[in-house]
């Protein structure tokens, strides 16, 4: 046994290095490389698993969405400006509401800018002798364009992101930002004060519980107009407003003298031959964060306010 040992010491010692099969230091290394080789196997096995955009075809194998996925879905959401005159166009842009400072572009005619991702983009841009500013919604397209008055104004075309069943966003006013709202179209008691989407009907209420004036709220869905009677009866005005289950798009607001509006820039537009035809010359609109596109000749005033938490509201105020 003592030879046998000995003989297997020597031949230990006079082994070429790349070989470790004995001795305690041997087996530590031959365990790592053992380990190392099953790492790599695994890694390749993990690799051989991928497919294009990130997904696995092993069942239920779970991947991150690769970074080709998240580009395709900013495109999906992007905001399209199209230049449908017959010059260039220069306008500054900028996500709104961000610090970032703005961008100058110059779009030529038929020339399409596109801004991916999900964030509003607020465009300026000069009409006439005024210097406009529009925030436009992602997932809509839009162009220059001349409006009325031959001016440059901006159009909603495409809308991507049409809802189907004919409703819009429900977003409340804030209550302190009523009263701004209401003190920019100059409301009197002898005015008629329409809310297009009236929701729990806070405009048209404060319109008569602080100004004296008769209010209307269109909506389209019942259970608001049931919250916004409940909230006149409360105040004390049920005898001044009214509420109307009812498609703004359908609606007859011809006796108005003022309307109010806090709906997205492409509804706005949709409603715009609508207020030409049913308003009377002299009637106030006043568009509540979002303008109405192809109006800046009606334009009058723009108004950048805060609400008691900081947050900013804009107010586009037009007149018929």
């Amino acid at each position: 046994m003592k030879k046998i040992r000995e003989r297997s010491d020597w031949e230990h010692r006079n082994r070429p290095s790349v070989v470790y099969s004995q001795g305690r230091s041997g087996v530590k290394k031959a365990s790592k490389i053992r380990i190392y080789l099953f790492f790599v196997f695994g890694l390749f096995l993990s690799a051989s698993f991928q497919v294009e955009g990130g997904t696995s075809s092993a069942p239920n194998a779970l991947s991150k969405p690769s970074r080709k996925n998240k580009i395709s879905d900013q495109e999906l959401s992007r905001t399209i400006l199209i230049n449908r005159t017959a010059a260039a166009v220069l306008y500054g842009s900028k996500v709104s509401r961000s610090r970032e400072d703005m961008s100058i572009r110059r779009l030529d005619p038929s020339e399409i800018d596109r801004f991916p991702g999900d964030s509003v983009v607020e465009v300026v841009f000069t009409s006439g002798a005024r210097e406009i500013t529009y925030r436009l919604n992602p997932g809509i397209e839009y162009s220059f364009g001349l409006n009325a008055s031959g001016e440059l104004d901006v159009f909603s075309g495409k809308n991507e992101n049409s809802f189907q069943d004919g409703t819009v966003p429900y977003v409340t006013t804030p209550v302190d930002v009523v009263v701004d709202v209401l003190d920019a179209a100059d409301v009197c008691a002898e005015d008629t004060v329409y809310d297009l989407g009236s929701g729990d009907g806070r405009v048209v209420i404060a319109a008569a519980e602080k100004y004296g004036a008769r209010g209307v709220g269109i909506e389209i869905v019942p259970r608001l107009i049931e919250e916004s009677t409940a909230n006149a009866i409360e105040a004390g005005v049920a005898g001044r407003v009214e509420f109307r289950l009812q498609d703004f798009f359908t609606a007859d607001f011809s006796d108005g003298t003022v309307v109010i509006t806090y709906l997205m820039a492409d509804i706005n537009d949709r409603l715009r031959p609508q207020l030409e035809r049913q308003l009377k010359p002299g009637s106030r609109i006043v568009a509540h964060n979002y303008p109405v596109l192809g109006w800046a000749y009606r334009l009058v005033e723009f108004r950048k306010i805060k609400d008691s938490e900081g947050e900013k509201h804009y107010l586009y105020i037009y007149r018929r």
